[in-house]
């Protein structure tokens, strides 16, 4: 993990067009005259995944990443019908994806 740059993007006033550099925490182009979302345009355009070493990191190619905590880890997942009786939820409540991948389902 010792090899670790930086992720390369800039971020895109989608009303606009205009690039602009993310000076962190940036949430709206200064210089857009309405309302609009940015987006982030990542200088690789295909995702190349790191080793598992590299925790929630392992997808910092497409994150603006600018510098890496100690001692994180993969965030862990998992499926528990179990949990979801005793949590009150219904099935019916959940979305269709949801209800696939809790029964096992493609």
């Amino acid at each position: 993990m010792k090899d670790f740059t930086p992720t390369s993007y800039t971020l895109e006033c989608v009303a606009t067009g205009r690039e602009f550099p993310d000076e962190g925490w940036t949430l709206d182009d200064a210089q857009c005259k309405c309302p609009s979302l940015i987006r982030t345009r990542y200088a690789k355009k295909q995702l190349e995944l790191k080793s598992d070493e590299y925790g929630f990191y392992k997808f910092a190619d497409w994150l603006p990443v600018r510098r890496m905590l100690e001692n994180s880890k993969a965030p862990v997942t998992y499926k528990s019908k179990g949990w979801l009786r005793t949590s009150g939820w219904k099935i019916s409540t959940l979305p269709s994806t949801a209800i696939t991948r809790l029964s096992g389902r493609t």
